[in-house]
């Protein structure tokens, strides 16, 4: 299941607000654009069968937050959906998970098309907040 999250297409009276704990190396900052608050949330959807972007057509301009699906697994992604401009990605999964949830080769490529790779665990530090207004 997918699920868009954000403003009709061509609304632009919204504004985002953004608060997160952020422990990687990228420029987080410099990805803020208020003219992209949507977000699009994953689940357990394979992104190698699913083309999001194609998918959610006239709103992926206003897409600025994509939840990286089912925990990080490499099997699950394709850094193509990434290609078309910078994205805050949380990733969600346990931090003592048996599985190597997230992938070291989906951070990579996360970062490799000047994205930001959010961890959201059960550790209370990690929160990612995103309000529309």
């Amino acid at each position: 299941m997918l699920l868009y999250s954000g403003p009709t297409i061509g609304n632009k009276r919204h504004k985002l607000f953004i608060s997160f704990s952020c422990n990687c190396h990228c420029k987080c900052q410099n990805l803020f654009n208020q003219e992209r608050v949507a977000c699009v949330y994953t689940g357990d959807a394979d992104l190698n069968k699913t083309k999001i972007s194609s998918i959610f057509g006239g709103y992926w301009n206003q897409v600025g937050t994509i939840q990286i699906p089912h925990h990080g697994d490499i099997k699950a992604f394709n850094p193509n959906e990434l290609s078309s401009g910078n994205y805050f990605c949380p990733i969600s999964y346990g931090s003592n998970n048996s599985y190597g949830h997230p992938s070291t080769k989906v951070i990579s490529e996360i970062l490799s098309y000047n994205s930001c790779p959010i961890s959201i665990t059960e550790n209370p530090v990690s929160i990612f907040i995103e309000i529309i207004k």
